[in-house]
């Protein structure tokens, strides 16, 4: 299939044929990303389990927390040697559960004892540089999907918000170390023409984010875009300490 995309695109302007990528460098580069992220997977609890997707491969279970250095530079790599590509999405593989330090499929469900109430919550980690698509809500609850930053030390969060046309009430709401979105944070914000600029200075820890509206809120195509920067107290990109795709558990009463 990628040799294929390639053929579809090879001609320049003019008439003549660019000269074919090396699918051989491009197959191994592509093979050192998938290994490396097959080897991350490891687990002490349930809620260390967070899934990534590969290059024409995965998804796959690794820890949350796993330091990704590694992968971006064999990303980089694929984006040097291979041409465009194009991939099929794969089912996602839902909560995980840690046994024998591996994260595997089919965490049981919650189960509330008592007055004690138990549920999973989906939390989508944010990359810098990474522009995500943010889905639109109209009310908050404890199941709500959760975008999330996790910030390793401190310095300024910027996020740079897109709201989808025509939204005139579209929100962000920042919670500093707080998944069920209290210690609300405004920061600076910058309204432009197609959505908002916040600027906040951060601590150690994880931010939740999550966009909302009332009148676009769940509508198919409705979504925002949300791209992070973060940088340190003296101003150096930092990377983000969580990762992937993890459904945390969070339990009331």
């Amino acid at each position: 299939m990628r040799h294929l995309i390639w053929c579809l695109v090879c001609f320049v302007p003019g008439g003549s044929l660019a000269a074919p990528p090396d699918f051989a460098a491009c197959d191994s580069a592509i093979a050192a990303v998938n290994r490396a992220l097959k080897g991350m997977n490891r687990c002490k609890r349930d809620t260390d389990c967070a899934e990534v997707y590969g290059i024409f491969a995965g998804p796959f279970y690794i820890d949350q927390t796993s330091n990704m250095t590694r992968v971006e530079r064999l990303r980089r790599r694929v984006n040097k040697v291979c041409p465009a590509m194009l991939g099929r999405r794969r089912p996602d593989l839902g909560p995980g559960r840690c046994r024998r330090g591996r994260c595997v499929p089919g965490r049981p469900p919650p189960a509330g004892t008592g007055h004690k109430s138990c549920w999973d919550y989906k939390v989508t980690y944010l990359e810098p540089g990474e522009a995500r698509a943010a889905p639109l809500h109209r009310t908050l609850q404890g199941i709500t999907p959760q975008l999330q930053v996790g910030v390793p030390r401190a310095g300024t969060l910027k996020l740079k918000v897109t709201w989808p046309a025509g939204c005139a009430d579209c929100k962000l709401q920042l919670s500093e170390h707080n998944p069920s979105m209290g210690n609300l944070k405004q920061g600076t914000r910058t309204r432009v023409a197609d959505g908002v600029n916040v600027t906040l200075s951060v601590r150690p820890g994880r931010y939740t984010l999550i966009a909302t509206s009332q009148k676009d809120g769940g509508k198919p195509g409705k979504v925002s875009r949300i791209t992070v920067e973060l940088k340190d107290s003296r101003g150096r990109p930092m990377k983000t300490t969580h990762h992937g795709v993890s459904w945390q558990r969070m339990c009331e009463g």
